[in-house]
């Protein structure tokens, strides 16, 4: 069995009545092209709800393989309307049952609904699911698009925001940074060569529609967010990135996953689409973390205890017979414990697989940490040096941190091999991660860039930093220092690129002050 899509709405001053009947027009509209009669669910009813409690269920086979089962259970103010709805997948060539579980629990104040679909193999068939098979059910578009649907703090909404110069700062404050915020966040920046965001933010938004707000980063918009998230945690020049909840300006870069213009073309190029990559990502976090609410587990175990109160009370009252009304509910509960019993066993078998994939994961992270694939397809992924950059910033930001200077000198620098920066990068990260572990006592820096094949400076001549000096004054806002160690890549003095960096007092990570062409040096002129 395998989860494909999870989510939980809140629904503030909408009546159960108005859900119920969008579900049933939903289900009615999939049956209406086959010719299929009337759709038979449980009736819903508030008659004597204030007094003890109110139970209805109902069962609807249209064809084969086909089934709706329906319930309704009232108790005092609170009701509790759930469906379970199975057939076979819409999808060609594909043997799998689909089952989707909804939940609305109406609480008084607000209606909360809860949704998981599920698909089950009819054989057993080794082949990895279509992206075109993982959907959402359309019930979801009918309530983001027609009612006030929230998921934690945030309003879900059926288009994309949009954020400008002015807005940063409300929305990183009201959205991204939020402290209660329980969805994703995805940004997407706009292309600097097509001049608009690719992929687009509202087919985006719609393909993620329930499960996370889009938000599209206009061209102003870019330097202030760079401002207060820092430029390894901004979207920027074409990017596409994942804010999970959580997010703050000092949060580990790499924790909140982001995908370059570059990565996007390459994937499109091979017949994938973003917006497919992101659903898949989101909806297995959403369908692993999804559990019921404690709202609706409180109001189930509170009906199970006054309907057996109620239970007890009949038999008294006929002399020990059970009324037929509760005859068939001992059977509709049998039945129920039966479905439940089979749930219980491929939950079970789920969960044996997925330790299983999780010891394989532990074992795969301490002998390699990353799996050389993993890397392959990153180092291919950086074809710019701010690309390399960005790369360098999230994997080895707790070691090293990016100036200003750095990523103006980049922008305007071509190098051959971008690739081979993120190295020198990691190079200067693991001396840094070193230095900090034992105080300083890491020997010549030399030495340690010696043993990875690369040219290093420790510092310049005095001819140099006297003609020369000013150039290796490098700024991050108002910080500003004069850098001399730097370690120079690649061949001849036009494909030449040097990178300065030092440490700063009062900041244990190595500081990179210039990552561009060449700098003048004395000798030129001798």
């Amino acid at each position: 069995m395998r989860s494909l899509y999870a989510t939980r709405l809140r629904l503030p001053d909408t009546e159960l009545e108005e859900v119920i009947e969008e579900m049933r027009d939903w289900v009615a509209r999939y049956y209406e092209s086959e010719g299929v009669g009337s759709l038979d669910l449980c009736e819903y009813t508030r008659e004597n709800k204030a007094e003890g409690t109110v139970m209805a269920t109902a069962t609807w086979t249209p064809k084969e393989r086909h089934n709706l089962e329906s319930k309704f259970q009232g108790m005092g103010k609170k009701s509790l309307y759930e469906t379970t709805w199975s057939h076979p997948s819409d999808s060609p060539g594909v043997d799998q049952l689909l089952t989707i579980d909804i939940s609305v629990l109406d609480t008084g104040p607000h209606l909360e609904f809860d949704l998981r679909s599920t698909l089950t193999a009819d054989t057993f068939r080794v082949a990895p699911l279509d992206p075109g098979v993982i959907q959402r059910p359309r019930i979801v578009d009918r309530l983001v698009g027609g009612y006030d649907c929230r998921l934690g703090s945030n309003r879900m909404l059926s288009y994309s925001q949009q954020i400008d110069g002015g807005t940063v700062r409300p929305f990183l404050r009201d959205t991204l940074t939020h402290p209660d915020r329980a969805v994703p966040v995805v940004l997407v920046s706009h292309h600097p060569e097509h001049g608009r965001p690719i992929p687009d933010p509202e087919w985006l938004q719609d393909r993620l529609l329930g499960l996370a707000i889009v938000a599209e980063v206009a061209p102003s918009a870019e330097e202030p967010l760079i401002a207060e998230l820092g430029r390894s945690r901004a979207c920027t020049r074409g990017q596409v990135r994942l804010y999970w909840p959580g997010f703050t300006p000092t949060s580990v870069p790499g924790d909140h996953p982001y995908f370059s213009a570059s990565f996007i073309e390459q994937q499109r190029a091979e017949g994938t689409d973003p917006e497919d990559i992101l659903f898949d990502r989101i909806t297995r976090v959403a369908s692993e973390r999804h559990r019921q609410s404690h709202e609706l587990r409180s109001f189930r175990v509170d009906f199970r205890e006054m309907r057996r109160e109620e239970l007890l009370q009949a038999v008294d009252e006929t002399g020990g017979e059970l009324p037929e009304e509760w005859m068939q509910e001992y059977e509709n509960t049998l039945d129920e414990n039966e479905r439940l019993q089979a749930r219980v066993e491929a939950l079970e078998t789920e969960l044996q697989n997925a330790k299983e994939n999780l010891r394989h994961a532990y074992r795969q992270t301490a002998t390699s940490g990353k799996s050389e694939d993993e890397e392959t397809k990153s180092r291919q992924d950086v074809s710019s040096l701010i690309e390399a950059l960005n790369f360098a910033e999230e994997q080895f930001g707790e070691h090293i941190y990016v100036w200003k200077s750095a990523w103006a000198a980049a922008e305007s620098t071509q190098y051959h091999d971008p690739p081979e920066i993120v190295d020198v990068l990691g190079a200067v990260a693991h001396l840094a991660r070193a230095y900090e572990e034992e105080d300083g006592a890491v020997g010549p820096w030399r030495e340690h860039f010696k043993e990875r094949g690369l040219k290093f400076t420790r510092h310049e001549s005095e001819p140099t930093m006297n003609q020369y000096g000013e150039r290796r004054q490098f700024h991050d806002g108002e910080r500003q220092a004069t850098m001399q160690t730097h370690v120079t890549v690649g061949q001849g003095h036009e494909h030449c690129l040097q990178i300065y960096f030092d440490r700063v007092d009062g900041d244990d990570r190595f500081q990179i002050g210039y990552c561009g062409e060449h700098l003048p040096y004395a000798s030129e002129n001798t």
